[in-house]
């Protein structure tokens, strides 16, 4: 994205530092992910909040940076303090971004044993455009949800 033939890389250098909006971005997401990154572990909560990582895995994903993040976000994945089933679902989304098979494998067969109701209670701004809605449907469903 800095690399002279992108917008972000024209001027850079100078004496003051340039400024890049990135207004659809969460900058705690970023900033997490500037944290694990620069090994800067210990101004990263342990554990984030289930929807901080699920914000991070986005960014992580959108950024192209998630084999960087693969052994933290892994550790957040865990969820045995969790039973709040809203909070299961921002992980397994995360889980689902990240790619990790294990961690979704073990958050989905969480929430079958424990949620009750319809699974698009578990649909939220973040996880709706994270992954795909059939996820938690077997019908394909209009997108004003």
């Amino acid at each position: 994205m800095f690399g002279p033939h992108f917008k972000e890389g024209q001027g850079l250098g100078g004496a003051y530092p340039k400024e890049i909006p990135l207004p659809k971005d969460s900058a705690d997401a970023l900033e997490l992910i500037c944290c694990v990154i620069y090994n800067r572990n210990d101004a990263v909560p342990d554990p984030p909040l289930s929807s901080e990582v699920l914000r991070v895995a986005i960014a992580a994903d959108k950024y192209d940076c998630a084999v960087g993040l693969k052994f933290a976000g892994e550790s957040w994945l865990t969820y045995y303090d969790i039973e709040n089933t809203v909070e299961l679902g921002r992980l397994m989304a995360a889980a689902y971004i990240f790619d990790s098979a294990h961690a979704f494998w073990k958050i989905t067969l969480e929430l079958i044993f424990h949620h009750e109701g319809s699974y698009l209670q578990l649909v939220d701004e973040d996880t709706r455009h994270a992954i795909p809605l059939t996820i938690f449907c077997k019908q394909r469903l209009s997108t004003d949800l």
